[in-house]
């Protein structure tokens, strides 16, 4: 039982840290795009 149980918890951990790997990734391709828009912008003008 135990051993299943420390598996299951491994298992929840990689889960949560690929959540948290894909949303800092999303936050930091929002800031690339906001920050490209910013560089057309000032070429443009």
């Amino acid at each position: 039982m135990r051993e299943s149980i420390r598996e299951e918890v491994a298992l929840m951990r990689q889960l949560q840290q690929q959540r948290t790997e894909e949303q800092a990734n999303s936050k930091w391709r929002k800031r690339v795009s906001e920050h490209r828009r910013r560089m057309s912008k000032s070429q443009q003008a």
